[in-house]
């Protein structure tokens, strides 16, 4: 809801994480968020959120990988769940990630 500080807290975490010799799995979205996320006042913001997170650390070592939805199914109607799922994996593949 406030993507710059999401942004500000996500880069603070990996540089606290890489002090540390760590690599991350951020994940990006909980299948309990998918109820609000997947309606249509969210969803154009939801994908451009999901594109400015991956271009921004597509190429970031601290990254180890995103976990684009964690717990698929576990908390809303799995039909749901696979719906968003899919808009996610369209989406997120519309970022060509970088080889490392």
């Amino acid at each position: 809801r406030d993507p710059a500080s999401f942004m500000q807290k996500l880069d603070r975490f990996l540089c606290q994480a890489d002090d540390n010799g760590l690599s991350v799995l951020p994940v990006l979205y909980d299948d309990s968020d998918i109820s609000v996320l997947d309606t249509p006042e969210y969803a154009d913001l939801s994908a451009a959120y999901l594109g400015r997170i991956l271009r921004l650390y597509r190429s970031d070592e601290r990254v180890y990988a995103f976990d684009l939805l964690d717990r698929p199914g576990s908390y809303s109607t799995e039909l749901l769940s696979a719906s968003f799922l899919e808009t996610l994996f369209v989406r997120a593949r519309e970022v060509t990630p970088q080889n490392r």
